[in-house]
């Protein structure tokens, strides 16, 4: 349990020779922005609100390793993103992304996290339908950049209704303000 305070760290810095600051609380609308209230904002999926708290994207690193196939099967070829189990996701759900390859390399993609009902679940995924862009990137680092969330994860009652919502989703990234 934290127990830590001001006074502690002051005592325990004269103690083992280290020196402590405190810093004022940054506000933002007469609100503390705080690393457990962006956390809060990712897990809730609301990855706009936390980089505005950021000043700056919300992202995931990871490696592309070979997935079951099936987004290529339904026509949306897909990064399948293995990230580090310690890094915090988003909510379940549809987001924009920029899938950053390298510096000044990045894809347009939309991105699904969560457990895939349609196909299989339980294990959650982090997968990345790219627009206008085929190619070979397995084995490579990357880093998923949260931009907007489209919507919630579902359960469709057949592949085609699935593949129909993923084109509507691809629909809707294009028509993002990039």
């Amino acid at each position: 349990a934290a127990r830590g305070d001001v006074r502690l760290l002051q005592s325990e810095g004269a103690r083992l020779g280290f020196r402590y600051t405190p810093v004022t609380p940054v506000l933002e609308g007469g609100e503390r922005i705080s690393s457990s209230r962006i956390a809060a904002c990712v897990q809730a999926g609301q990855v706009r609100e936390a980089a505005r708290l950021l000043g700056r994207t919300y992202s995931v690193p990871g490696l592309v390793v070979r997935g079951a196939q099936v987004g290529r099967q339904l026509g949306f070829p897909t990064a399948n993103i293995q990230h580090p189990s310690h890094r915090l996701l988003p909510a379940d759900g549809v987001y924009v992304v920029r899938l950053h390859l390298g510096p000044g390399e990045a894809l347009r993609g939309v991105c699904n996290v969560g457990v895939r009902p349609t196909v299989d679940g339980p294990r959650r995924l982090v997968e990345v339908p790219l627009l206008d862009w085929t190619g070979d990137l397995y084995d490579r680092e990357v880093r998923v950049e949260f931009l907007d969330r489209l919507r919630a994860e579902q359960r469709f009652p057949s592949l085609d209704a699935l593949k129909e919502q993923i084109r509507r989703d691809v629909e809707s990234a294009r028509a993002f303000a990039w």
